[in-house]
C-alpha cells in the first residue's frame, strides 16, 4: 500500500503522462538552457490546459545553466531544482507534440527519426545563450522571452487543437459529403458527435460544389432531438 502511494503521489504531481490530454516534449542538445526555459515556461502558462510537458537532451543531460535560472528567476520562475534528462529515458510514443529547441532536428535521423514523426514537430532554432552571451545574461534573456512568445503560440495552436472535431488527436477521422454542407452532410455530422461518446473517432463535412448555408430545416429537426447545428 505504501508503494502505491507512492506511486499515486507521483503521478499526481507528474508534469506530463496520461493524466494529461495532450503532451509535448522539448529538446535541444544537452537539456542544460532552451528547453529548460521552453518547459518552464509551459508549465508556468498552460493555466487549466491539460497540456503536460517534459524536456530533454538529444546527446544527453548534463545540469541546468546558472544562467538560465537567473533569468527565469528574474520573472518569477524558479527552475533551480529542474533536472537535466536524456532524450534515452523518454519514449516518442508518449507525447504528442516534439519541439526542437537549437536547430538539432537533424540530430534526430536515422534510428531517432520517430522523435520527428509525432503528430506536431517543430523547430524553433533558439539562439544558444551560453555559448554568444556578453557577460551580463543579455542573451539568456531575449532567448527566454523569445522562448516565451513561442510557447504562447504553441498554446494557442494546443487550444485549437483540443477543441477541433477532427484532426490527429483522433484515432479514426470521417468526412461527410453532399452538394453545398447545407442538409444531409450537416445532420450526419451532428449525429456522429452526438453519438461517438469516447470513441475516438473524429468528424467534419464538407460541400462538393462548395459550401452555402445550413437549412433551417435541418436546424429545426435536429434541435428536436436536442442537438443544436
Amino acid at each position: 500500500v505504501l508503494e502505491l502511494l507512492a506511486t499515486e503521489s507521483a503521478s499526481a504531481s507528474a508534469t506530463w503522462g496520461p493524466k494529461y490530454k495532450r503532451n509535448v516534449m522539448f529538446l535541444c542538445n544537452h537539456n542544460s538552457c532552451r528547453s529548460q526555459m521552453a518547459d518552464a515556461w509551459l508549465r508556468h502558462l498552460r493555466g487549466d490546459a491539460s497540456v503536460g510537458v517534459a524536456s530533454a537532451g538529444i546527446v544527453g543531460g548534463t545540469a541546468v545553466k546558472e544562467g538560465a535560472i537567473i533569468v527565469m528567476k528574474e520573472v518569477g520562475i524558479d527552475i533551480s531544482a529542474y533536472t537535466s534528462d536524456a532524450m534515452a529515458d523518454f519514449r516518442p510514443e508518449d507525447f504528442d507534440a516534439v519541439i526542437s529547441c537549437c536547430g538539432c532536428g537533424g540530430k534526430l535521423d536515422g534510428d531517432k527519426e520517430s522523435w520527428k514523426k509525432r503528430a506536431v514537430f517543430s523547430d524553433w532554432n533558439l539562439d544558444d545563450p551560453p555559448a554568444i552571451d556578453p557577460g551580463d545574461l543579455s542573451a539568456y534573456r531575449r532567448v527566454r522571452d523569445e522562448a516565451k512568445a513561442k510557447v504562447l503560440e504553441l498554446l494557442a495552436t494546443e487550444s485549437a487543437s483540443a477543441s477541433a472535431t477532427w484532426g490527429p488527436k483522433y484515432k479514426r477521422n470521417v468526412m461527410f459529403l453532399c452538394n453545398h454542407n447545407s442538409c444531409r452532410s450537416q445532420m450526419a455530422d451532428a449525429w456522429l458527435r452526438h453519438l461517438r461518446g469516447d470513441a475516438s473517432v473524429g468528424v467534419a463535412s464538407a460541400g462538393i460544389v462548395g459550401g452555402t448555408a445550413v437549412k433551417e430545416g435541418a436546424i429545426i429537426v435536429m434541435k428536436e432531438v436536442g442537438i443544436d447545428i
